[in-house]
């Protein structure tokens, strides 16, 4: 967890702080070894958020894209009715940004963990650290769009609904899958998603000033 709250303000891991989990009330503190990327973890031993994945440079450096209030955004859903009672369901999104749902996805994830996902967040895009798979992941030019072939395909992915795109590293634009078949097959285009951000904010900047 990159952001607590400490002295009632949205603050950074720092050495031998103690905070607050925005998402659970609980006690948090920071972590700041010379191993793992500083972060905040519970005093409870346990993250309250289910979804919550140990993050890596890989995630620090697409999260700071984006202005910190973007960064980690508690989504809350209401499930139940009048009858019942209502259950408050939270979780955590990587970014949220114009409306929408980034989730950045360095490990492996199952088919049922993607459509629970997708089925909370709502309207979302998956990035994908793709860097091992590039290898495996064959593109060909068409006219304008690519073509590929994506050799021992994670079948997980077959479930997604949202749009994948798969970062095969800092040498490379990103690229958006429109379509995925069960044998590897489909086509998509490239994207430079970095600078499509970064667009998107400073004209936002630009305008407010």
């Amino acid at each position: 967890m990159k952001y607590a709250n400490y002295n009632k303000k949205r603050c950074e891991a720092q050495p031998g702080l103690h905070g607050i989990c925005p998402e659970c009330g609980g006690e948090v503190l920071a972590r700041c070894g010379d191993i793992n990327i500083w972060h905040w973890a519970h005093v409870s031993g346990e993250d309250c958020d289910s979804w919550s994945e140990g993050e890596t440079e890989w995630h620090r450096d697409w999260k700071n894209i984006f202005a910190a209030e973007c960064q980690e955004v508690t989504i809350k859903r209401h499930y139940g009715n009048l009858i019942d009672g209502f259950t408050t369901v939270t979780h955590r999104a990587d970014v949220y940004f114009k409306n929408t749902v980034i989730e950045f996805q360095n490990s492996p994830i199952d088919s049922d963990t993607i459509k629970k996902r997708e089925e909370f967040y709502g309207k979302m895009i998956w990035v994908i650290n793709a860097e091992t798979i590039y290898d495996h992941f064959y593109i060909k030019e068409k006219d304008d769009y690519y073509t590929f072939k994506w050799s021992w395909l994670r079948k997980a992915w077959l479930s997604a609904k949202k749009p994948i795109i798969m970062d095969f590293g800092e040498n490379y634009y990103q690229f958006i899958i429109k379509k995925l078949y069960e044998n590897g097959n489909g086509w998509g285009q490239y994207i430079n998603l970095k600078e499509y951000f970064q667009n998107i904010q400073t004209a936002k900047l630009n305008n407010e000033q």
